[in-house]
């Protein structure tokens, strides 16, 4: 049983390998399980509890003697005093609610002008990273069904909503005011008292994210939750005992995977341009941290180890505790990238090392600014390595690639319906034109966020470059214009070839 409502059963084959023998998804999360013999002792039961107090019972139909409509078998009279039963129950049900109706008609006219009382409910919910998707869920559920959800976030956010059984409704971004995103969860099933959602994080600023539950109930209220929304939101903690990041190892085997035709070759050479004749390699699963072309910064002053973990903890999700050590040591990795961070601090002295520029960048502007806000002198000592910029790039390049060629097999998808209608068969097309035909409803179905996709790797794409120059003491803001003509016919010797012009003509 899972919290998010799937109820499994598994059994066991010859080879005493798990098998998938039965499954359900309900509507609401379960938060108790049990088995035993509710309603006949020759065949075991499953007993659930949901959040909003049901109790379901499901039965082996194979090895159970009891008929699926009734528990045991009526005769035709019992069967008549039965319906008889129902048809009452039924038309008792119905004068309740003509009833509650009429109430609450007279109750809305007298409280036209009056302030509702409260009328608080619980709520379950949660905040939680996918390491596996790089991104949050959102999970909320109450015991009464949900009329609407508003969310808003004070930092740039994406929600993706894939579901059928959810309307989403975007609100324009009002920046300057602090709403950079405001949207509406609206369920399309009656009495839906859980809803799930992902969200896309951008690295960069602390913010929060809030959330207003408005129920069905009368009168309308609502209650709200924030979430803290860290700077490295999209960064997890390596396992201590592991010093590679195996923890995330989907990623080096996508990257591996996609990139194994070495079309794409490029290197950085030693004055900090990217070249196009060496190998496009990459590292293997297995690499240590120290393997890697790192970035470093360095903060001295007069602040205690305590005060430099409270600014970490205001970085990165889920630190470790401080404990009573004297030095804290610690590893985290990004879990959209693959990229790693470094941390190692005592009392004056924090060292951080990570592959990603834009990592640092960040560590700085949050740490800077903490110290400040405490009166804190610091001094800051940045080492920046040039290559690491390109290594991050090859770990972008396949996912961009992977989205531009889904974006173009979609757009080929109706030109080439049209033309197998016409010719009434597809058999002389080629065999890539026909795989895109005969994977329309996956293709379709995958290219919903897109567009969404794409936004956010060029976003990551832009911020590396632009950290990069400002590390460096330089501007670079104004030539990100000449990036949407990479975009526009993406390959990764293109952008090469565009990022090497920039190193020329930033000042």
């Amino acid at each position: 049983a899972r919290v998010n409502g799937s109820l499994e059963v598994y059994g066991f084959d010859i080879n005493s390998e798990p098998e998938l023998k039965f499954s359900h998804q309900l509507a609401e999360s379960i938060t108790s399980i049990d088995t035993g013999y509710v309603m006949s002792m020759d065949s075991g039961d499953i007993v659930v509890a949901t959040y909003s107090g049901k109790v379901l019972r499901f039965l082996n139909t194979k090895t159970s003697k009891i008929p699926l409509s009734f528990d045991r078998q009526l005769s035709i009279e019992e069967s008549g005093q039965t319906q008889e039963k129902i048809e009452k129950l039924r038309n008792e049900i119905q004068t309740l609610e003509e009833q509650v109706s009429v109430k609450r008609n007279l109750y809305q006219k007298e409280s036209r002008e009056l302030i509702a009382s409260e009328a608080q409910f619980s709520i379950k919910h949660s905040f939680t990273l996918l390491p596996d998707e790089a991104c949050y869920l959102l999970a909320i559920e109450i015991g009464i069904p949900i009329e609407f959800l508003t969310i808003q976030s004070d930092v740039p956010v994406i929600l993706i909503c894939d579901a059928d059984d959810t309307i989403l409704s975007k609100s324009e971004a009002d920046s300057q005011n602090g709403a950079h995103f405001l949207a509406t969860l609206r369920p399309t099933i009656e009495n839906t008292t859980r809803i799930e959602t992902k969200i896309w994080t951008f690295e960069g600023k602390n913010g929060t994210l809030s959330v207003l539950v408005v129920p069905t109930t009368y009168p309308k209220t609502c209650q709200g939750m924030s979430y803290e929304i860290k700077a490295l939101s999209l960064h997890e903690m390596l396992n201590p005992e592991n010093t590679g990041p195996s923890s995330n190892s989907h990623h080096h085997e996508q990257l591996n995977e996609q990139t194994s035709d070495g079309t794409d070759s490029a290197s950085m050479t030693g004055n900090g341009k990217i070249s196009e004749s060496d190998d496009f390699e990459h590292k293997e699963e297995g690499d240590s941290l120290e393997e890697r072309k790192m970035n470093s910064l360095k903060i001295t002053g007069l602040f205690s180890i305590n005060d430099v973990h409270a600014w970490v903890s205001s970085c990165l999700p889920d630190p470790p505790g401080r404990g009573t050590m004297d030095e804290m040591k610690f590893d985290f990795v990004s879990v959209h990238l693959g990229t790693t961070l470094r941390c190692n601090y005592r009392q004056s002295e924090a060292k951080f090392n990570s592959d990603s520029v834009s990592t640092i960048a960040i560590l700085k502007d949050i740490l800077t600014k903490k110290a400040t806000s405490r009166k804190i002198m610091v001094n800051t000592t940045l080492d920046i390595c040039e290559e690491s910029v390109f290594e991050v790039l090859k770990l972008i390049h396949p996912k961009l690639q992977y989205q531009f060629d889904l974006e173009r097999r979609n757009k080929l998808i109706p030109p080439l319906q049209e033309i197998e209608l016409s010719e009434g068969s597809a058999e002389f097309l080629s065999e890539n034109y026909r795989e895109i035909l005969g994977d329309v409803t996956e293709i379709q179905a995958e290219s919903k966020n897109t567009s969404q996709n794409l936004d956010y790797l060029k976003e990551v794409v832009k911020s590396l470059v632009l950290d990069k120059f400002r590390l460096n003491g330089k501007n670079g803001s104004y030539l990100m214009s000449d990036l949407e003509e990479v975009w526009e016919d993406y390959k990764f010797e293109n952008l090469v070839t565009c990022l090497n012009s920039f190193e020329s003509q930033v000042k």
